[in-house]
């Protein structure tokens, strides 16, 4: 096999792994966070309610996954915020909530 043969064949291998990266939870929760210290809010919340309510099926592992999203460093900057509270509203409440984080009315998220 020739050397712009092999360059051009793991070429577009890398290039299909990096879609299928891109296409993952993973990568939404990453852009999220990324958003959100950007200030880039509105993109960071539309990622975050995508990733709770297509990704996640489960009720269980979406609560935990609110939860972590308001404990989470990269969210500091939007825990004061009314929409990312009101969407991570259905988080389970286990841990402690970060100083400066208003308590919500438990109303289970947004839909």
């Amino acid at each position: 096999m020739s050397h712009r043969l092999l360059i051009r064949k793991s070429f577009s291998q890398a290039i299909i792994l990096l879609l299928a990266l891109l296409m993952s939870p993973q990568a939404d929760w990453a852009t999220c966070g990324g958003g959100a210290q950007t200030g880039q809010k509105e993109k960071a919340l539309a990622l975050l309610k995508r990733h709770f309510f297509e990704y996640e099926r489960y009720q269980a592992v979406r609560s935990k996954e609110m939860m972590e999203a308001r404990l989470d460093a990269v969210f500091a900057s939007m825990r004061a915020d009314p929409a990312f509270v009101t969407l991570t509203s259905g988080a389970d409440g286990r841990l402690p909530l970060p100083k400066g984080m208003p308590a919500d009315s438990g109303s289970g998220g947004m839909n």
